[in-house]
């Protein structure tokens, strides 16, 4: 089944997140499959699509993240409708990606995460 994840940072903690994620990855269990994910122009929410038979295996990933965003998971209808969805929300992220390849709030957050 696939799942849309939508992760809300929790105010301030990009740079921790990314920190951690440089650390330790994804810190998926074993049965929880990544797809793609992309996050928005403020780095305050990122969309991720995820593939998974169990969906309880979410909690155990979940509880690796809680302290810094909270979750809403989203059952797709379909693998179809969620691969469309994932194409237009692809596209959309894409275009602001070029975007803020030169933005100085993107330099800074990379920059606080780097230096933790």
């Amino acid at each position: 089944m696939l799942y849309m994840v939508i992760e809300r940072f929790k105010e301030g903690a990009a740079p921790e997140i990314y920190q951690r994620f440089r650390e330790k990855g994804r810190m998926m269990p074993e049965g929880l499959e990544y797809v793609s994910s992309w996050i928005d122009l403020d780095f305050k929410i990122c969309y991720h699509l995820t593939k998974t038979e169990d969906f309880r295996l979410f909690d155990k990933w979940i509880d690796n993240w809680r302290d810094l965003m909270e979750f809403e998971i989203i059952t797709s209808s379909s693998e179809t409708a969620g691969e469309n969805e994932s194409n237009a929300l692809q596209s959309r992220c894409m275009a602001a990606r070029r975007r803020l390849s030169q933005s100085p709030y993107l330099q800074d957050v990379v920059g606080q995460a780097r230096a933790v």
